[in-house]
């Protein structure tokens, strides 16, 4: 009941249908690497065998990978990802390589392509590839790369999650896992609070050695191929493999930054009603305020989610029913289960899985609206090919975030008292303070990390003087300097990958975008539905800016930013006056 349903994508890993699968998936492979490619017809039928052998396969390391997640133990998981990852070694690079050297060597047809009556759907990927072409080293090279990456930076990332999925935390005269110790940061108790946070800390050390040494070596990596591939730096890199612009950053960073002063008022008043007088300590961040500290059951918060999502929209909130009641949730923390929440869409069934360590609180009601927001992109996206189901970072929050900004905005304003409202309007300022400031800290603290890493591996120690650095940065006076989370680094595995980094400035302009799309919608009512599909629809399909013009919004223009963050503003000094 609590648990997902992984069985429906596959019996288990022995049953015909896996085996089935999975000889598919090298037999369409092969059958694409054999291929002939001399005219467009030749690259468009390779292109959507491809992608029907990609699918095969990625539907056999989706079903491994949610296993493992629900259990990092699992033994014949942990073997069958290895047996995956061969035969993504095998045959997955010699793809991409055929892939890219037709289109390095073939412009003319290339340009051709674009006018194809089935390729033209996949303009936006056709440009990828020809970036990633101009981009590539020699075929020897680049399966040479893939064959070492299983024993660098997908290693390293690989101990990231088992080290901190099965740490073990003494807390209360007891062991207790990591993502139970961190789930006690919004307890309304202060003293399980700062006892759990000083257990937390404590615990790190622990691991800390192999953390920095996993951390420092993926880092490195990313350095030396970002410049091996003729990209200026790794934040370049992002960039341009997610079509965002440098210009949009800009606007975004040095408008969250105008901004800072009302976030930092906010966290000494709140300090302040906690009892504290230099700031407030980093463990009282999520400590709830007010009379609204119910916990609720995972029957509760379901039923409290489809209830007030149906009324916003059937069609979400239909989603949010078949998913709670058709096993696509695994709901509560336990031993070796990875922490924090995702949602994965399972492209066998057409249906997506959504991970939470749901702890009974408001905060994670909000998660559970975020995640299923995943699935909604998702299900929007379900009658479009694997290809154009990859959007970029920036756009994958987007769906999330307007859910949870619906599910905070209704809970505001079903407040029936000062004091309740002032409860709810905190904790929609506490989680825009950590989608923002906070997120802001970890984007400072990774280039931090790829400007001193490229010397030199990081201590421990040298890793939490960035880190602490990094907090008063974006924290200023706003946090007790004697009490900030110098180990930040250890729990976040979004530094820990080599393909993907700066995995936090998206959710600053997910939650923002989501602002300014809700404010659309409540000027707009019904009709902006269909705007809002579209957008989701397309997230795979075209660059982010030409994306988010379907919405009238230009994300390049610092005024649109400042118009969301003055949402975040406007909660700020409504708290400031309540709690005068």
């Amino acid at each position: 009941m609590y648990d997902w349903n992984l069985e429906k994508i596959y019996p288990g890993l022995d049953s015909e249908e896996f085996k089935k699968d999975y000889e598919k998936g090298i037999e369409l492979a092969k059958e694409a690497l054999d291929m002939s490619l001399e005219t467009v017809e030749d690259f468009r039928n390779f292109i959507l065998l491809e992608e029907k052998a990609v699918t095969t396969i990625y539907s056999l390391s989706n079903y491994i990978s949610l296993r493992l997640s629900a259990n990092t133990e699992d033994i014949d998981a942990m073997k069958a990802m290895g047996k995956m990852n061969s035969v993504f070694e095998e045959y997955g690079t010699p793809l991409s390589l055929k892939e890219k050297n037709f289109v390095k060597e073939h412009k003319e047809i290339i340009e051709k392509a674009y006018d194809d009556e089935v390729l033209k759907d996949y303009r936006y990927y056709l440009d990828g590839l020809k970036n990633q072409a101009k981009r590539s080293l020699s075929n020897e090279t680049e399966l040479l790369l893939s064959k070492l990456s299983k024993s660098s930076g997908d290693a390293w990332e690989n101990l990231h999650s088992d080290l901190t999925s099965t740490l073990e935390v003494d807390y209360d005269g007891k062991v207790v896992s990591l993502s139970e110790i961190r789930n006690n940061a919004y307890s309304s108790d202060p003293k399980v609070r700062k006892e759990s946070y000083e257990a937390e800390l404590k615990a790190y050390r622990k691991i800390e050695k192999s953390l920095a040494a996993s951390l420092s070596s993926i880092k490195q990596e990313v350095i030396t191929m970002s410049k091996e591939r003729g990209y200026d730096s790794p934040l370049d890199r992002t960039l341009v493999e997610s079509g965002m612009t440098r210009k949009t950053l800009d606007a975004l960073i040095s408008s969250i930054e105008d901004y800072y002063p009302y976030f930092r008022m906010y966290l000494k008043r709140k300090g302040e009603l906690l009892g504290h007088k230099n700031g407030l300590p980093f463990y009282d961040l999520f400590a709830p305020l007010g009379s609204v500290n119910k916990n609720y059951t995972v029957e509760e918060a379901n039923s409290y989610l489809i209830e007030r999502f149906t009324k916003f929209s059937k069609e979400i909130g239909d989603l949010m029913n078949k998913a709670m009641h058709n096993e696509w949730i695994d709901y509560l923390p336990k031993k070796g289960k990875v922490g924090g929440a995702f949602c994965s869409h399972a492209i066998k069934l057409n249906e997506s899985r959504v991970l939470t360590n749901f702890d009974g609180t408001f905060n994670s009601i909000c998660t559970l609206a975020h995640e299923l927001g995943h699935a909604y992109h998702s299900e929007v996206l379900k009658e479009k090919s694997l290809f154009h189901h990859d959007y970029p970072m920036q756009l994958a929050e987007t769906a999330s975030t307007f859910n949870e900004t619906f599910a905070k905005d209704n809970a505001l304003k079903e407040s029936k008292s000062n004091e309740e409202k002032i409860a709810m309007l905190e904790a929609t300022i506490s989680d825009d303070n950590q989608v923002i400031v906070d997120i802001m800290s970890r984007y400072y603290f990774e280039s931090s990390v790829f400007e001193h890493v490229k010397e030199a591996a990081l201590t421990p120690s040298e890793l939490c003087d960035l880190m602490k650095e990094a907090q008063l940065k974006s924290y200023g006076d706003g946090l007790d300097k004697d009490y900030l989370h110098p180990y930040m680094w250890c729990p976040k595995g979004h530094y820990y990958s080599t393909g993907l980094s700066f995995y936090n400035f998206p959710y600053a302009f997910g939650q923002l975008f989501a602002y300014g799309l809700y404010s659309k919608y409540l000027e707009d009512g019904e009709k902006f539905f269909p705007l809002y599909k579209e957008i989701l629809k397309n997230s795979g399909s075209m660059p982010i800016r030409e994306c988010v013009l379907l919405s009238g919004i230009d994300v390049e223009d610092k005024e649109f930013w400042k118009r969301s963050l003055d949402i975040c503003k406007n909660h700020i000094l409504e708290f400031l006056e309540l709690t005068k």
